[in-house]
C-alpha cells in the first residue's frame, strides 16, 4: 500500500513539473480583468506566429511584404490597418489576409495562423536608417465591446541601406561669342545636366546681372521652365541677349541662376558665373584709327609746281567710328599752301576693319627747302556711343623736293634712328642713337644746338645735359649721335613721343630789317618710341584645401596668392585652370583690375579627377594698357586619396533597431523532465534529515525544560 502512495506522489509531482515548462505551440490566454458579471476580460491583442525580419528597400523602390499573425481574442466586425510613422514611408496597395483551405473573405481568428500581405513604397527621398509600421485593428469582442485600436506589438521594420543624394544641376557645353560689340544681339547656349541621385522638378533658369551699360535681355519672359529634370537628365537652354547700344567695353559678369524642387519640396539653388567681353567703349582707350597707305602724286615735286599728298583712313578698332574731321596744320607760304580753300576733310562713317581714301591737293612753295618736308595731320572723330576722340596728329613726309635757288634755307632732318634694346621697359636706360642730315644740296647749316625732350619727362637723359652743340654740318651731309637715355618707372604700354628741336644758322641767312641780331632757325622732329610696362605679375603659396588631402571626384578649393609688383595696373585680370588631372566648377575667374603694389588671396573650386599625383596649371590673365592679352602660366601638384568605400549593411546607430530575437531554450524538454525527477529524488533524503534534525533539537530542548 505504501509502494502505491508513492507512486502515486511521484507521479503528482511530474504531472506539475510538466505543467510549468512552456510550449511555443500553445497559446495561453490570461485575463486581464473582469467584468461586473464575474467574466474574464482579455485586452484583444495581434500577435505574430512566426519571426518578423527587417524588410531592406532601396529609396525610390517597393516591396511586397508578407507577415503571419493571429489574435489572442475572438474579435468580430474586423478592420485591418497599417500606420507608417515617417510619411516618407508609404502603404501602397490593399492589405490582404489568406489562409489555407479558407474562402475569402477571410478575417484574423484567435486559434488560427493568418497570412497577412501588402505593398511598400520608399520615397526617393528618404534617408538611411530603420522605420517602423504598425499594424493595428478594430472591432467587437465575445461581449459585445468594441476595441478602436488593437495593435501587434512588434513592429514591423522597413530598413533602407542608403539614400539619395540631392538634385545638382550643372552648365555644361556653354556656347557664346568670345567677344561682343555694342548694339549686336547673341544667344547663350548650354546645356542643363542632373548630376545628382534625385529627380529635379519644377527646374526654372534665370539670368542676373543685366545693367543698363552692359548687357540686357533680348526675351519678353522673365524666366525659362525646364520641367523635371530625371537623374543623368539632360535640357537645351537658349537664352537670347543683347549689348546695350550705351555699353562700356570691358568683361561683364552675368549669373545664370537655376532653382528646381525634390518631391519633398524642398528648394535648390544653383548659380554658374559667366563673362562676356564687350568690345570698343571708354573701358578700351581711344579706338584705333590709323593714317596708312601714304603716297605722292610726283616722286620729285618743284617748287612752285602743285603735288598731291593721297592716304587712307583706316578703323582698327572693333566699334564703328563717325564725324571724323582731317586737317593740314603746318601750311605755309614757306612749304606747302591749299589749292582750295577747304577747313578740312570729313568722313561721316567709317565702319570697323574698313578704310577710305583721303586725298590734299598742295601747292609748293618756291621758297622750299629741298630734300624731304613735313606736312602734319590732325584729325579729330567720334565712337559709335557719341564720345569724342582727338585731336590726333600724324607727320606724313614729302619726299625729293627740287628747289634750284642756291639761297635756299637747309633743311635738319632725322634720317635713321635705332634704340640699343629691341623692348623699351619702363624704369630701364637704353642708347638712342640717331642721324642729323641736312637735306639741302647747297647750303650747309651751321652753330646747330640739338635738345631731346619728352612730355612729363618719360624719356630722360642719364648723364649730363639733354642738349648738345654741332658745329656744322655741310650740304648733304648726316652727323651721328647717341645719347643714353632711361624710361620712366611708371610708364604704362603705349608709344611715347621723343621731340628733337634743331636750332641752327646758315649760310646767307637774312637780317632783320630792324638791325636785330637773327635767332636763326628753329625746327623740331618728333620720334615716337614704343614703351613695354615693367608688368610684374607674382603668383604665390598655391594650396590645396585647408590642409586636408583631397580626394578623387569630391570638390575642394585652390587657394592662391597674386600680386602685382609692377608700377602699372593689371587690367581685367581673370584665372582658370588648364591640365585633365583637374576640372573646376567654373571655367574662368575673374578679379579684375589690380592697382601696383596690392593684391589678395583667391580660390577656385577645383575637383580632381585621379588618384595618386595630380597636376595642373594655373594661368593668370591680365590686360596690359594696350590692350594686350597677357598669360602667366603657373604649375601646381597635389596628392589625391581614392574615394573611402561605402558598406551599404552599415545602418545609422540613432535609428530603431533591430527586433529582439527569440530566446532559444537551454535544454530540450524530455532532458529537462529527467533533471527535475533526478532533483526530486534528491530533495527527498535531504528533507527527511532536515526534519529528523529539528525534531531532535525540539526534543533535547524539552529535556533541558524539564530540568
Amino acid at each position: 500500500m505504501k509502494s502505491v502512495k508513492k507512486l502515486l506522489v511521484l507521479f503528482v509531482i511530474s504531472i506539475l513539473v510538466v505543467g510549468n515548462i512552456p510550449n511555443p505551440n500553445v497559446y495561453i490566454v490570461n485575463a486581464s480583468s473582469t467584468d461586473d458579471d464575474g467574466n474574464d476580460i482579455i485586452t484583444p491583442e495581434i500577435i505574430p506566429t512566426q519571426n518578423i525580419g527587417a524588410t531592406t528597400i532601396i529609396p525610390g523602390e517597393t516591396a511586397h511584404i508578407s507577415i503571419f499573425v493571429r489574435l489572442n481574442t475572438y474579435i468580430d466586425d474586423q478592420t485591418i490597418s497599417i500606420e507608417s510613422a515617417d510619411p516618407h514611408i508609404e502603404i501602397i496597395s490593399d492589405i490582404t489576409l489568406t489562409r489555407p483551405n479558407s474562402q475569402p473573405p477571410v478575417k484574423l481568428e484567435s486559434n488560427m495562423e493568418t497570412k497577412l500581405e501588402f505593398d511598400v513604397l520608399v520615397k526617393d527621398t528618404t534617408k538611411k536608417g530603420n522605420y517602423n509600421l504598425t499594424l493595428k485593428a478594430s472591432g467587437v469582442d465575445i461581449h459585445d465591446k468594441f476595441h478602436s485600436e488593437i495593435t501587434m506589438k512588434q513592429p514591423i521594420i522597413i530598413k533602407v541601406p542608403s539614400q539619395k543624394t540631392q538634385p545638382e544641376l550643372v552648365v555644361a557645353d556653354l556656347n557664346m561669342p568670345e567677344n561682343v560689340k555694342a548694339g549686336m544681339e547673341f544667344n547663350v547656349d548650354f546645356t542643363l545636366t542632373n548630376t545628382g541621385g534625385l529627380m529635379a522638378k519644377n527646374t526654372i533658369v534665370t539670368i542676373d546681372g543685366f545693367a543698363a551699360d552692359g548687357i540686357i535681355p533680348a526675351y519678353s519672359k522673365s524666366r525659362f521652365n525646364k520641367g523635371d529634370i530625371k537623374t543623368s537628365g539632360s535640357e537645351a537652354v537658349s537664352i537670347p541677349l543683347k549689348v546695350s547700344n550705351d555699353a562700356v567695353g570691358g568683361y561683364k559678369s552675368l549669373t545664370i541662376k537655376i532653382t528646381c524642387k525634390d518631391s519633398d519640396e524642398n528648394d535648390y539653388t544653383f548659380e554658374t558665373p559667366i563673362y562676356i567681353n564687350i568690345k570698343g567703349g571708354s573701358s578700351l582707350g581711344d579706338p584705333n584709327l590709323l593714317i596708312t597707305d601714304v603716297i605722292q602724286s610726283v616722286s620729285s615735286p618743284m617748287a612752285g609746281g602743285k603735288v598731291t599728298i593721297s592716304f587712307n583712313m583706316e578703323n582698327r578698332s572693333n566699334s564703328d567710328l563717325k564725324e571724323i574731321k582731317i586737317t593740314p596744320t603746318n601750311l605755309t607760304n614757306a612749304n606747302f599752301s591749299p589749292i582750295k580753300s577747304e577747313p578740312y576733310k570729313y568722313i561721316s562713317l567709317l565702319t570697323s576693319g574698313s578704310k577710305k581714301k583721303v586725298s590734299l591737293n598742295l601747292n609748293v612753295s618756291k621758297d622750299i627747302a629741298e630734300g624731304l618736308n613735313e606736312l602734319d595731320i590732325s584729325y579729330t572723330y567720334k565712337d559709335d556711343t557719341g564720345k569724342a576722340f582727338g585731336p590726333v596728329t600724324a607727320k606724313l613726309f614729302v619726299l625729293n623736293v627740287q628747289n634750284a635757288d642756291e639761297g635756299s634755307t637747309p633743311k635738319l632732318i632725322i634720317s635713321d634712328f635705332k634704340t640699343s634694346e629691341e623692348n623699351l621697359k619702363a624704369g630701364k636706360s637704353f642708347d638712342f642713337s640717331f642721324d642729323v642730315l641736312n637735306t639741302n644740296s647747297n647750303v650747309s647749316a651751321r652753330n646747330i644746338k640739338v635738345t631731346l625732350s619728352s612730355t612729363d619727362n618719360v624719356f630722360s637723359v642719364t648723364k649730363g645735359s639733354n642738349s648738345f652743340y654741332i658745329p656744322i654740318i655741310k650740304a648733304g651731309e648726316t652727323k651721328h649721335n647717341t645719347m643714353n637715355l632711361k624710361v620712366k618707372a611708371d610708364s604704362v604700354t603705349k608709344a611715347y613721343p621723343l621731340e628733337i628741336k634743331f636750332e641752327y644758322e646758315y649760310e646767307g641767312m637774312p637780317v632783320p630789317e630792324d638791325g636785330t641780331i637773327s635767332t636763326g632757325v628753329t625746327v623740331s622732329e618728333i620720334i615716337n618710341l614704343q614703351v613695354m610696362e615693367n608688368a610684374r605679375p607674382v603668383v604665390s603659396n598655391i594650396m590645396m584645401g585647408y590642409g586636408e588631402i583631397p580626394i578623387v571626384n569630391t570638390p575642394t578649393t585652390l587657394n592662391f596668392e597674386f600680386y602685382n609688383l609692377g608700377k602699372s595696373v593689371l587690367s581685367n585680370v581673370t584665372a582658370k585652370i588648364d591640365g585633365t588631372d583637374f576640372t573646376a566648377s567654373s571655367a574662368m575667374l575673374f578679379i579684375g583690375n589690380v592697382e601696383a603694389g596690392s593684391g589678395d588671396v583667391y580660390e577656385i573650386e577645383i575637383t580632381p579627377m585621379i588618384e595618386g599625383l595630380a597636376k595642373g596649371n594655373l594661368i593668370i590673365s591680365y590686360e596690359d594698357s594696350n590692350g594686350d592679352t597677357i598669360e602667366v602660366p603657373t604649375p601646381f601638384e597635389s596628392t589625391v586619396d581614392p574615394m573611402p568605400a561605402f558598406n551599404p549593411d552599415e545602418s545609422d546607430p540613432g535609428m530603431n533597431p533591430l527586433p529582439p530575437e527569440t530566446k532559444k531554450e537551454i535544454v530540450n524538454l524530455p532532458v529537462f523532465i529527467i533533471i527535475q525527477i533526478v532533483l526530486f529524488f534528491i530533495m527527498i533524503p535531504i528533507g527527511r534529515k532536515v526534519k529528523l534534525e529539528l525534531y531532535k533539537k525540539k526534543l533535547h530542548k524539552q529535556e533541558e525544560n524539564s530540568i
